[in-house]
């Protein structure tokens, strides 16, 4: 259990960092 949530937290940290770099190119790109 304890294995599992810290694979979430790190799975949502990677993500979280992708979503945040991505967001700022998509939306200068959409305005």
């Amino acid at each position: 259990m304890f294995e599992s949530d810290f694979a979430k937290i790190e799975y949502i940290e990677k993500n979280f960092r992708v979503i945040r770099s991505t967001s700022y190119e998509e939306v200068l790109s959409q305005v």
